[in-house]
């Protein structure tokens, strides 16, 4: 089965320690019970990066997992995550190089392999920041 944003967070929630109820969760996010049933099930849009920082603030989720958050919900949505759009359009080079790094892995031209070399090198040198 596909991981969705939906499964994501219900699986979160209930497999958090005590379990979180979904009448508990949809409290803590303000948001209405049966809203959050029509997310979790994939019936409704995921909800916005307000919400997103608080679930994952609630749940105590680490960076990862919130970009993983981020990157289920612009799938649903067919978009950029909310967290890159500003990174991506910012005016400085290094938004522009993105830019410019994303058509070219569009058009074919930088290969996955590429990629996973580039980011394996920038992890691997402090010096690249």
């Amino acid at each position: 089965m596909e991981k969705t944003f939906g499964s994501f967070i219900k699986n979160k929630r209930i497999s958090a320690n005590p379990k979180i109820t979904l009448k508990s969760m949809s409290e803590k996010l303000g948001i209405n019970l049966t809203l959050l049933s029509d997310i979790e099930h994939g019936r409704k849009n995921p909800f916005p990066a307000d919400k997103i920082e608080l679930f994952c603030e609630i749940m105590a989720l680490g960076d990862d997992e919130k970009s993983e958050m981020y990157d289920l919900a612009a799938k649903y949505s067919d978009t950029v995550s909310e967290d890159l759009v500003h990174t991506i359009m910012d005016d400085n080079e290094a938004s522009k190089f993105a830019r410019i790094a994303l058509r070219m892995t569009r058009e074919g031209k930088i290969s996955d392999k590429q990629w996973k070399s580039f980011v394996d090198s920038v992890e691997e040198d402090d010096d690249w920041i």
